[in-house]
């Protein structure tokens, strides 16, 4: 495999992966803007709907990060198609369950199960597609 077969699609997902932290602050930017109890609660429950943009970010997300590695495990360093599948799903679900940690310690946020779940329909769509 030559380097810019890998360059590509890492490109891709560094640009993909700018454009929604980008997205992401901005949503924060405004949905954190009073310091009020009241405002935090009411982020606390807007986090916790099965339905937001914060999923759609979390599946998004998940699946490139998941789709991305499983591909450069695969193409970039010779591994067969199980330890790649492997590799990318728990490297997914990590980074998925690390940032749900950190938000933990945040006063304004929490850890929510519910964005793990969409982590891990995006990993498992973003694998895939990445298969196919």
């Amino acid at each position: 495999m030559n380097s810019n077969q890998i360059k590509k699609p890492l490109l891709i997902f560094i640009l993909f992966f700018i454009f929604i932290s980008v997205l992401a602050n901005k949503t924060n930017a405004n949905n954190t803007s009073d310091s009020d109890s009241i405002c935090i609660e009411n982020n606390l429950k807007k986090s916790s709907r099965w339905w937001g943009k914060d999923k759609l970010q979390h599946f998004l997300l998940s699946g490139v990060i998941a789709g991305f590695s499983y591909k450069i495990c695969k193409d970039a360093f010779n591994k067969d198609k199980d330890t790649s599948l492997k590799f990318s799903f728990n490297f997914t679900l990590s980074l998925g369950i690390g940032k749900e940690i950190y938000d933990q310690t945040k006063p304004e946020k929490n850890f929510c199960i519910k964005d793990i779940v969409f982590d891990i329909l995006g990993a498992g769509f973003g694998i895939f597609i990445a298969t196919r």
